[in-house]
């Protein structure tokens, strides 16, 4: 079994450590349902993963395991809106592969890792909706990003657009054109 997608089927409870068993899984998709309980540990077991996806599993909660640095296959890792809490462990700096990292809608708090800054693959970058502040990392905005939403409390040095005033949440990209949201406000 290379990809299962569970995705919309309403399916509670905690994610079982046996997830690990599969290990030849490449595409794991398990969004939109009411899982809750944490990552397991055994996540890190699946190490072909090319693309986890767990978005909107609201009362999954808990950290992120640090048996995922053994996920360096990876090129989607989409947890957003599953009441994520903690920092963002610096370790995601070595998952190389990562193109897409989304980590929106969250309660991580603290700064933005500077070993972000290793992810030259790196395209789309989401951590908008949590409680990070202080600097966006030097060189973040060197990556050729195509899109980085975060709040403007990162002190964002590349922000080009404001997408939402009440949350005070701003895109970033590669184009630096301004010190921050509140210099160049607009509104889509």
């Amino acid at each position: 079994l290379s990809k299962l997608s569970l995705e919309h089927n309403e399916f509670t409870g905690t994610l079982p450590i046996t997830v690990g068993n599969m290990t030849s899984l490449k595409r794991f998709n398990i969004n939109s349902n009411y899982f809750e309980g944490g990552i397991p540990e055994e996540i890190g077991h699946l190490t072909r993963l090319v693309e986890w996806s767990c978005e909107n599993n609201r009362d999954l909660g808990g950290s992120i395991p640090d048996s995922m640095s053994k996920l360096t296959d990876l090129e989607t890792l989409s947890l957003n809106d599953i009441a994520l809490n903690g920092t963002i462990p610096s370790f995601l700096g070595s998952l190389v592969n990562l193109q897409k990292l989304d980590l929106q809608y969250n309660d991580l708090y603290g700064t933005i890792p500077t070993e972000l800054n290793k992810l030259t693959k790196l395209r789309i970058l989401g951590l908008r909706s949590n409680l990070l502040k202080g600097p966006s990392p030097d060189g973040l905005c060197d990556l050729g990003l195509s899109q980085y939403t975060a709040d403007c409390a990162t002190e964002c040095k590349c922000c080009n657009l404001c997408i939402d005033e009440s949350e005070k949440s701003c895109i970033f990209t590669n184009v630096c054109t301004c010190s921050g949201c509140e210099s160049n406000k607009e509104n889509i």
